[in-house]
């Protein structure tokens, strides 16, 4: 029983592996070519930059893991298919894990774990993120062996030994995705509060040994870029710090509200029963009521997980970013606490008959978000939608790729939103036309200002040819073509697209 849903997770994983071109969300082409740089022995370095600057961006973990991957399979693109593969794995593994913190913490039996481990694992959300090029699948097996163990501790848990590992693989998953740094926070405040302050200090101890390093790099390593792509290539501390700094506390505020929206939009899509208006935000009520008293019940077996959690909320809310892909990265602990909610009244025994009507009726309505679930995922496995983002940027990257291939020399610098793509599959140095800025998590730039922005970027560097792939880019890059002097002149179009050639004295 503990193997049958892990083996079966990895089947349905393994399932929604496709031959799409890595560059679908921007973020896996960087984590691929990162890897590249590190498997060639060229170091941790953005390889589609003019100059190589060190990469100081995204944690190391996922492209030192891919890199490895990299030695044993050193021919791109062929290496994609090995890269999606070892997520699917990766996400079996996540189910393993799963299965035992719910029988550890959540005291579950045999089969109950095995079944939660493969309602959580399999949903639309998890399937999306591991047949993309992606880091939350190795993020999430991480942080579930890190979470029982600091469940242990936190319990009780004394002997060294165990508090350097929980302390190591918490820092393991921070160097994967920074918001593990939530786990770490988690686990010392609970410590801290018990008053074992030496039983957190070797657990924080263990976890900066391997933390701190990276951050030392992107100390030393940070700047060094023109200022409108730090926020795609700089630390990401720096570019929050500096959002807030320019924005004020009005900035954040709609910051928070902004991401909330945005979250409580995307779930009352996964979670509506039926296509009728006001559905979806009915069954998210019921949802975060039954959350709520999975939590209650959880709150002394698992209370590392619960403020894990917490934490991990409080850095989503603040991010000036969609909150969907951080939600989703940990979707098998958000599936956990309703159906909690839903055992804990399936269990409520109470003498009086009117309190078992009650519960009759509640599990009634605990049904309504369960049935609105199990209808998106039933429409998503049949229409598969773990192929919509690559199989539609697919064909938009290779319009792209072949365009760059045969219309520019292979010493040519290109601007474009596909830029470390580009350079993957032609060679061509690439830098972003339209970097991440914070302020357009609020409202998106006027032309005017995408215009400005790639103004900046060809004032900063030698780009020879610009891509634009939407209306807003050719917009922007219109009006560099009728500023005076001209920066900018149209030269070709392709499906999908339109190329600029630079226009320098």
């Amino acid at each position: 029983m503990p193997w049958l849903a892990p083996l079966l997770v990895l089947a349905i994983a393994l399932h929604a592996v496709d031959g799409y071109p890595v560059g679908a969300v921007y973020d896996d082409a960087v984590y691929v070519e990162i890897a590249k740089a590190l498997a060639t022995g060229q170091g941790y370095r953005y390889l589609h930059l003019p100059g190589l600057p060190f990469a100081a961006h995204f944690p190391p973990g996922y492209p030192f893991f891919l890199a490895l991957l990299w030695r044993l399979m050193p021919d791109f693109p062929a290496n994609v298919l090995l890269f999606k593969a070892a997520n699917a794995v990766l996400v079996a593994v996540t189910a393993v894990w799963f299965a035992r913190l719910a029988r550890d913490r959540f005291a579950l039996s045999a089969p109950q774990a095995a079944a939660a481990a493969l309602v959580a694992s399999i949903g639309i959300p998890t399937l999306v993120l591991s047949a993309l090029v992606m880091s939350e699948p190795l993020f999430l097996a991480l942080s579930l062996p890190a979470l029982l163990l600091g469940e242990r501790i936190v319990a009780g848990e004394r002997r060294p030994g165990r508090l350097v590992a929980a302390g190591l693989l918490a820092g393991a998953a921070t160097l994967v995705r920074t918001h593990g740094v939530a786990l770490i926070g988690a686990a010392v405040v609970l410590l801290v509060w018990r008053r074992r302050f030496r039983d957190a200090a070797w657990y924080a101890a263990a976890a900066a040994l391997v933390v701190a390093p990276w951050q030392w790099w992107v100390r030393a390593h940070a700047g060094g870029l023109a200022a409108p792509l730090d926020g795609t290539y700089g630390p990401y501390l720096a570019w929050w710090v500096g959002a807030m700094r320019d924005g004020g506390a009005r900035f954040l505020l709609d910051t928070v509200a902004g991401t909330t929206r945005g979250i409580v939009a995307m779930l009352a899509v996964l979670l509506a029963p039926v296509s009728v208006p006001g559905a979806g935000l009915v069954a998210l009520g019921l949802t975060a009521a039954l959350a709520a008293l999975g939590a209650w019940h959880a709150r002394r077996a698992a209370p590392v997980t619960l403020l894990f959690l917490a934490f991990y909320f409080a850095i989503v809310i603040v991010w000036p970013y969609s909150p969907t892909r951080f939600l989703w990265c940990v979707w098998p602990l958000l599936v956990a606490l309703p159906l909690l909610g839903v055992r804990a009244l399936w269990r409520w025994e109470l003498p009086v008959a009117a309190p078992r009507r009650l519960r009759a009726w509640l599990l009634v309505a605990a049904a309504v978000p369960l049935a609105g679930y199990a209808r998106y995922n039933l429409r998503g496995y049949r229409h598969a939608w773990w192929e919509t983002i690559p199989r539609t940027r697919g064909e938009q990257l290779r319009a792209v790729v072949m365009k760059v291939r045969d219309a520019t020399p292979p010493d040519a610098l290109v601007a474009g939103t596909d830029d470390a793509a580009i350079y993957l599959y032609t060679g061509r140095r690439a830098v972003s036309s339209a970097p991440l800025a914070a302020a357009a998590f609020l409202r998106p730039l006027t032309v005017t200002q995408d215009a400005q922005v790639l103004r900046q970027i060809l004032q900063a560097y030698p780009v020879t040819d610009v891509i634009a792939t939407t209306r807003d880019q050719a917009g922007a890059a219109d009006l560099l073509v009728s500023a005076r002097p001209p920066l900018l002149a149209l030269t070709d179009s392709f499906p999908g697209g339109l190329i600029y050639s630079t226009i320098r004295k």
